[in-house]
This record gives C-alpha cells, structure tokens and sequence, in this order.
C-alpha cells in the first residue's frame, strides 16, 4: 500500500533541468534558464527547504486527521508571507523572515526575489499558462501607510482596494469575483463574508494549467482497485505509459521520476517509497534538503492516477509551528510597518484545487491572510506570553512549494504489480 503525494509546479522550478528534457520542436518554445545570482541561488535552496516543512506539517496533519488527501501550495503562501512581511517589524518581521529561510535577508531583497519570480516564471514556457497575482482589500476606514502601500504595489503588482467591510457579504463577493478571475473559475469562493473590524485581507491567487511533454494515452487509461492503509478498497482510473524515457533516480528511501510539461521548465516528479518506507518518511527526508540534484535518464513503464482534488485548510497552526507565533498573537505582534493601529494575523487560510489527466495537469490555489485590531487592553489572566496559547485552530497546516511551486496533494492507491508513484510536481 503506498500513499501520493503531489506537490505541483514550483517547488525547484529555477534550479536547470536536464538538457534531455527541452524543447524537441525546432526551438519554437526553448528552455529557457533565469540568470541567477549566487545570492539568489541561495533563495532557491531556501524556498525549497520552506516548500518541504510545509507539506512535511501538512502531511502529519493529514495523517493525523486521517484525511485521504490534499493539497496545498507552498508559492501561494510564500508570495502572500512577502506581502505581509513588509508590514510587521522587529521580532514579527524576523520570526516570518526565518520560517520562510531568509534569517539575516533584508526585507527588501525579499521583495526584489519575490518580483522576479511574479515576473519571470510566467514567461518560461509557452505551453504552460502560469498566474499569479496579489491584492489587499481593506476596510474603508483604515488608512495604510505610504511605504507599505508602495512596497506591496511595486514589488508585488498587488491591487488595492478599499472595502466597506459593514457591508459584509457585498465586500467578500468582491473578493470571491477577484479570486474567480485570476484563478479562471477553479477557485470562485473563498470566503462567505468579511469581518466588520477586520483591517484588511491580503490575498494571494495562483493559476498553472500545461500539458505533458509525453502524453497518457486516453485508451490505455483502466479502472484499477486501490487498498488504502485502513484496507478500505477503491476504484481508481490508472493512466498508463508504458516505455517512455524520462529523467530517472533512485535513492535508499524510494525511486524518483520526472515528468517534464511543454518545453521542460516544469515539471511534475513522482516519488515511490521503497518496500517498508513510508511517505512521511519521505517528506520528512526532503525537509532536510536531501533532494537528488540530477536525473539519469532510464526507460519506465509509469502508471499514474487520473484524479482531481479540491482543499481548504486553516493555516494558524502549522505557521505557528513553522515559527513566526507572533504574528498571531494579540499583545506582541508587530504590524505598525502597515497602519498606525495594533493589530495582529487572526487567520491565514488557503483553498487549492488540482486536476491530471491524460492531457496534463491544471491546478489554482488562493492564500487569504486577515489582520485584525490588537485589543486595547488584556485581563490580567489573559496575558497572551507563549506560543502555545496561540494555536486556537487546530486544523491548521501548511507545506511546500516555490516556484510556481509548490503544492501538495495527499493520495492513497493500494495493491497493484505496477509502481505506485508518489507525486510532488516542480519546475525546473
């Protein structure tokens, strides 16, 4: 019995992908690599390592939950935590600094690699329609500071817009109308209203749709059964492609594919743990950055299942656990960077969809963050001091990505004489 994970389009979509998996058509659509700097190439590392805890949480929370699967995206939230950062100070500031893998980067050269993912991994590959785009929507009656209005607008390209939030349904069908478009009718709701003393809602929106550089063929797709590790049985429609050769690695824990979309600057690569090893085993190896380098090249028969997935998870938790708690807490977060009132982050929440079929893979994810008004005054016996006392929501989660990066989803076939393939899809 083997567990799925998927992880799509962003996790190392700037780290160069093997020269056997470029463009075949006359260089109608090349490769193309992003020049980076050596600073910038310790980005990438960090955003992988941020990719890897995060859906390592998601997979504990998973399994904890005994969900059958998930899938989250590692991009969105590291976009929208950029966004956020330039609004906190002091220890608030250093804490998301450290959970995202940038402990001493100032927060301005977080923003300038943030812009040159927003702007440079949409144009990679012709074949794959990659989105991504932010906004703040706030209340009417707050007033943002001017560098933190410049900050969001200038590296993120982020929409603002002011919101009378007493109008609680009509504001957050301005934001649902917002989430539909950019992520073109997979997400069309995220929230069923807004909070009247809510400060703002920052949001995040991802769209990626691409087609497999090899293609399943529709008529070999069967229905397989499936054994879960409850021993529940389910059907499960099995794609199939059988002798193709792609980029191919193995390691002790388990056997490693990749599938390259368009023109190979991104792909999906399918893990399958070895006999005895598990997928949070596996998960909790790559959080170490044990993630092979470099593909060889071998011949597969791969068997891959056609599903779609849709997610909504609360976040609090897991952010907590990553280790920024102060942002979520009432009497020390810092957000005076934003606006002149205290506040703090109530919710981070995030809904993200996917579907693989024989053609490709298409998928969206939207990350909400909401700020509120620190309270004026606590009671004595409320003194909000400790981490712990912070993680209110219990099902909060969240794991990996970078890139377009980075999304997870969390699948459980069974018994076949064919390999089961775990799935995380990256770029690059």
């Amino acid at each position: 019995m083997k567990r799925f994970a998927w992880l799509f389009a962003a996790m190392l979509l700037l780290v160069p992908g093997s020269c056997n998996e470029l463009d075949p058509e006359g260089g109608n659509n090349p490769y193309t690599f992003i020049s980076l700097t050596t600073k910038q190439t310790g980005y990438v590392q960090a955003g992988n390592a941020f990719a890897w805890k995060f859906i390592d949480q998601v997979d504990g929370y998973a399994r904890k939950e005994k969900e059958k699967e998930w899938f989250v995206s590692p991009l969105s939230l590291q976009i929208a935590l950029g966004m956020l950062l330039n609004g906190a100070q002091n220890e608030t500031a250093a804490e998301i600094c450290r959970t995202l893998g940038y402990n001493g980067v100032e927060p301005a050269e977080i923003n300038a690699w943030c812009k040159l993912m927003l702007e440079q991994l949409p144009k990679l590959d012709k074949k794959t329609d990659l989105a991504l785009a932010d906004a703040i929507f706030y209340n009417k009656k707050l007033t943002l500071k001017g560098p933190f209005r410049n900050d969001v607008t200038s590296w993120y390209d982020a929409r603002l817009e002011a919101l009378d939030f007493s109008k609680k349904k009509a504001s957050a069908d301005v934001i649902n109308k917002w989430c539909d478009k950019q992520t073109k009718g997979m997400i069309p709701h995220v929230l069923d209203e807004v909070s009247p003393t809510a400060l703002a809602y920052l949001v995040n929106a991802l769209y990626f749709k691409s087609e497999w550089k090899e293609k399943f063929p529709k008529g070999s797709t069967a229905g397989e059964t499936f054994t879960d590790e409850a021993g529940r049985k389910s059907q499960v429609k099995m794609m199939k492609l059988a002798g193709k050769e792609f980029g191919y690695e193995e390691t002790d824990l388990c056997q490693i594919v990749n599938l390259p979309y368009g023109n190979g600057n991104f792909a999906m690569t399918v893990f399958l743990p070895k006999s005895g090893h598990t997928v949070s085993e596996l998960t909790a190896e790559m959080a170490k950055g044990t993630f092979p380098k470099f593909f060889g090249r071998a011949e597969v028969d791969l068997w891959l299942p056609r599903f779609e997935t849709k997610y909504h998870i609360q976040l609090k938790d897991i952010l907590c656990s990553m280790g920024m708690p102060t942002a979520f807490n009432p009497g020390k977060a810092d957000f005076l960077a934003m606006c002149d009132q205290s506040s703090y982050v109530d919710f981070v929440q995030q809904d993200a969809i996917v579907k693989v079929d024989e053609e490709g893979t298409e998928a969206a994810a939207v990350t909400v963050m909401k700020p509120v008004p620190a309270p004026s005054s606590l009671p004595g016996n409320m003194a909000v001091n400790e981490p712990l006392d912070l993680a209110a929501y219990s099902h909060s989660i969240v794991p990996v990505g970078f890139g377009v990066r980075s999304y997870s989803t969390r699948f459980t076939p069974g018994t076949s004489v064919m390999m089961r393939w775990v799935m995380w899809c990256r770029s690059g």
